[in-house]
């Protein structure tokens, strides 16, 4: 209870605060958002992560004026209850609010902090980088496959991932997307700045 109250808190005091303005270049070693448009750039984590608004996977558009950028684990069960918040603040502030998907996986196979992997998050690369596969293949499928990973009760297996995101883009479209740098870099840039931070 005390975890919903603090998000709903934190999405409240967003919309109460005025939306940024700036087109300056980042500071370096603070957080912040050059606000809406093509170039919009938001760094996180002290500066330590910077990110291009309309190069990331996202639930939402890019020119909301509310970014919330999450780093999260498809096989995380909270992650999974915090997805479903998420959801309901995106119905309830259309345009207003989008959020920066940020796959995390707590898997040692691609995340070199972990040193032995829990069952649970045994699939949590395959399933990180098929997302963005997804992504990288069709942006406009992202949010259906995000939103399908997180609706079971339990993490999808890597087969069940496979066959959804080959319902939503073509199988030649998903092959050449799993071999697009990008999709690693992504994994890799996200874990690394999780563990710095």
């Amino acid at each position: 209870i005390a975890g919903c109250l603090a998000f709903g808190l934190f999405i409240g005091a967003q919309f109460l605060s005025s939306a940024p303005t700036t087109t300056t270049r980042l500071p370096a070693g603070v957080n912040a958002d050059t606000g809406p448009g093509a170039d919009r750039e938001i760094a996180m984590l002290q500066g330590k992560l910077q990110l291009a608004a309309h190069d990331e996977p996202i639930l939402g558009s890019p020119d909301a004026p509310t970014l919330l950028c999450v780093m999260f684990d498809y096989c995380c069960p909270h992650c999974r209850r915090t997805h479903q918040y998420l959801q309901t603040a995106l119905q309830e502030f259309p345009g207003e609010l989008a959020v920066v998907a940020l796959p995390t996986p707590r898997d040692a196979d691609c995340n070199p902090a972990i040193e032995e992997t829990e069952p649970r998050f045994e699939h949590a690369c395959e399933l990180a980088q098929l997302a963005l596969a997804v992504w990288a293949a069709d942006r406009s499928a992202f949010p259906e496959f995000d939103r399908w990973l997180f609706e079971n009760s339990k993490p999808r297996t890597p087969e069940e991932a496979l066959a959804k995101a080959q319902e939503l883009v073509s199988a030649n479209e998903l092959d050449n997307a799993q071999q697009d740098s990008r999709v690693m870099g992504k994994i890799t840039r996200n874990v690394q700045a999780y563990a710095e931070s």
